[in-house]
């Protein structure tokens, strides 16, 4: 990769720090501490695992499902009914985190965890993203961002669906189809609310009103078909529905942070 483009990439991704990775493929440890400096996301691949956070309630967590753990909060999981458990975890810091946080992609809830629904393609990526980490290349860097916001994105945010968040229900939609028409007005309509509260509850839960997210989703769709495709940048955004190139292009950089050009330039090579 040259130098000024490997530059660019490690400023703009300069704000996290990604610390460690590993796979337990039969787990049997107790986990009882505090994680004094860094955040941690957690795949339970296969098995069951009592699941308590500080003094709350101990769950029992079935596989699959994401787990998630912040500095200094106690935090004690352990095997349940004498099974082994399969876990992949990625360690990182960074003021990004906050931004994930804000935004929702990994929130500060109670249960702190959430089920998974495609364990198949949600492993693949984890396993991607572990690798990565362990091996340490700064020039992938951008690629191990753009996994971990993607593993969380995947994750939805439904953890109790006897009492489902409408507007939760609707973010996850959007991560789900950014490409669908959403009517945001008549949505707020629907849930007998004001549109500026329907902007305000949605900006609680997504970290942005619901047109910069939908578009936020969409270059994320779009990175994707830049990485995995040969088609030219032209062809992808007049397929997604942006005749004009240079427009599409501008709308990009603004959510990814590099042009489609260079992002394309950024992936790593792939051999079959």
């Amino acid at each position: 990769m040259p130098h000024a483009l490997s530059a660019q990439i490690a400023d703009y991704f300069g704000d996290i720090r990604f610390l460690g990775a590993g796979e337990y493929d039969d787990c049997r440890v107790v986990i009882d501490t505090v994680f004094e400096r860094f955040h941690a996301i957690n795949y339970l691949a296969a098995g069951e695992i009592t699941w308590r956070i500080g003094r709350g309630r101990t769950q029992i967590l079935h596989a699959p499902a994401l787990f998630w753990t912040f500095p200094g909060i106690h935090y004690r999981y352990q095997r349940h009914a004498g099974a082994t458990w399969h876990q992949f975890w990625v360690t990182f810091e960074g003021t990004r985190v906050d931004r994930l946080v804000n935004g929702g992609l990994l929130p500060v809830t109670k249960e702190g965890f959430r089920h998974i629904h495609d364990p198949g393609r949600y492993e693949i990526k984890m396993r991607e993203l572990v690798e990565l980490v362990q091996a340490g290349n700064r020039d992938t860097k951008y690629h191990m961002v753009h996994l971990l916001e993607e593993l969380l994105c995947l994750s939805g945010s439904d953890t109790s669906p006897a009492q489902p968040d409408r507007i939760a229900r609707l973010v996850d939609d959007i991560r789900r189809d950014p490409w669908k028409t959403y009517h945001f007005k008549q949505l707020a309509t629907r849930l007998g609310m004001s549109y500026s509260n329907f902007r305000l509850r949605f900006r609680q839960r997504a970290g942005e009103g619901p047109d910069a997210f939908m578009l936020r989703c969409r270059m994320r769709a779009a990175a994707l078909r830049l990485q995995q495709s040969g088609e030219t940048i032209a062809e992808i955004a007049a397929d997604l529905g942006y005749d004009n190139p240079a427009y599409f292009t501008r709308l990009f950089k603004r959510k990814m942070g590099l042009s489609p050009k260079t992002y394309r330039m950024a992936q790593p090579v792939r051999i079959a």
